[in-house]
């Protein structure tokens, strides 16, 4: 049996009720099931990746097996008195017809454990990851449980239904990309005056402040999504009603994903700092706001740790306003797009948003504390036409990005503290 506490496979040496004494001297109540994954690609990713196809995958396609309909990679259990090695040769030959002792040696890049799920067998999973870089092509050869394997790019990878494996190792490489970026995600409701404080006032301030030579280039400004030329035709026809919300949402989180490749992950950049006009978080806002089901939601999501990555990076800042000028910059902008949205709705939309807001935030957790807890917050509630006003905003955003500056760097020198003694 696997000893989570070793990381090591051990005999089982007394069994009692509820533990299992192993020959390490640990006690485990629970059995442990390892698995190996190959990760097979043809290329090493960099900030400079074109978006080629890289990554083989296979769709599980037997209605009787588990995870059926995800998207997988070469492997499987260990048998009883095989090596992690011996195990992954067999897979790999067994799925692919791919022979490892003629490729580079595959390299292990971690393991990781996953407790119960409907997918698995009982107990804890214990999955043994490698990576393969070849130029060789997967064969197809188990017709009943595989679909045929095919080369995907990181993008598609990003949207596909995939095993546990795929997932964790796609969080992994964003966080690598993400290494030396840093985010500010300004968050408000519609009418909040995010992206007037953005452009004018907050990409100033975080230009000024203090930072070390890791992150030294100018700000970029990453628009929001929903406001983009090839998005505002389909937020039109959300107000008008002429899609469904879940659409909508459907199609956002597609171009939320294209952002994260094309705008932060491969924009040729090895280090930087980016302000998010929100960010992917804002559809779980729109669509509980839009009472879509659970269920919906989940569905539209099945991939949010992605873009959770990104936010592990950064820090949030809200934008307060109030009904009132909410309603007042929706007629100053005369956005066409936003010409069927009612009074109410926008009213509603205030009202609640911060709440949503933190409820959609939460599960991201950060050093052991959810990211909602350092939430920073902008007043601009006040008429900032008036020079005392201005004046008091621009001290108040300066303060707040500073403070949100040393937060993020602080955090950073923990995380290299805890890699390095680990």
């Amino acid at each position: 049996m696997y000893c989570i506490k070793c990381q090591r496979q051990r005999e089982i040496i007394e069994r009692t009720m509820n533990d299992n004494l192993m020959t390490c001297n640990h006690l485990q109540s629970v059995f442990t099931y390892e698995y190996v994954s190959l990760i097979v690609i043809n290329q090493k990713i960099t900030e400079n990746y074109n978006g080629e196809p890289y990554m083989w995958l296979s769709e599980r396609i037997n209605e009787e097996k588990s995870m059926y309909e995800l998207f997988n990679c070469p492997g499987g259990h260990i048998y009883q008195g095989e090596s992690e090695e011996e195990a992954l040769f067999r897979e790999t030959m067994e799925e692919t017809t791919l022979n490892l002792m003629e490729e580079p040696i595959p390299w292990k890049i971690g393991t990781f454990t996953i407790e119960n799920d409907e997918n698995r067998d009982m107990g804890i999973k214990v999955i043994h990851v490698y990576e393969l870089i070849t130029s060789s092509i997967l064969v197809d050869i188990e017709f009943e449980s595989l679909g045929p394997w095919k080369l995907y790019s990181f993008r598609e990878v990003l949207e596909l239904p995939v095993i546990d494996t795929i997932k964790w190792y796609m969080c992994r490489k964003i966080k690598q990309l993400l290494e030396k970026k840093q985010f500010l995600a300004i968050e408000g409701t519609v009418g909040a005056g995010k992206s007037t404080l953005i452009k004018d006032y907050i990409q100033l301030y975080w230009n000024e402040a203090y930072y070390s030579e890791e992150a030294n280039e100018e700000v970029k400004i990453i628009p929001e999504a929903a406001l983009s030329d090839e998005m505002r035709p389909k937020l039109k026809e959300l107000y008008e009603e002429k899609i469904t919300l879940l659409e909508f949402q459907e199609i956002i989180e597609s171009k939320y994903f294209e952002v994260l490749c094309e705008q932060i992950l491969f924009d040729k950049r090895e280090k930087g700092r980016y302000l998010l006009d929100r960010s992917q978080i804002s559809t779980i806002i729109f669509s509980k706001k839009g009472e879509l089901s659970s269920k919906e939601i989940k569905r539209i999501k099945k991939n949010r740790e992605y873009f959770d990555e990104v936010i592990k990076k950064g820090h949030i800042i809200f934008i307060k306003s109030t009904r009132e000028r909410v309603l007042k910059n929706k007629m100053i902008r005369a956005r066409k797009e936003e010409e069927a949205t009612t009074i109410k709705f926008l009213e509603e939309l205030h009202d609640a948003y911060y709440y949503l807001m933190r409820k959609a935030y939460k599960p991201i957790i950060v050093q052991g504390t959810s990211i909602i807890e350092t939430i920073s917050i902008i007043d601009n509630s006040k008429n900032i036409n008036n020079s005392k006003n201005r004046k008091a905003l621009r001290k108040q955003v300066s303060k707040v990005v500073n403070e949100a500056t040393n937060e993020i760097i602080l955090r950073s020198l923990n995380e290299e503290e805890f890699e390095n003694s680990h």
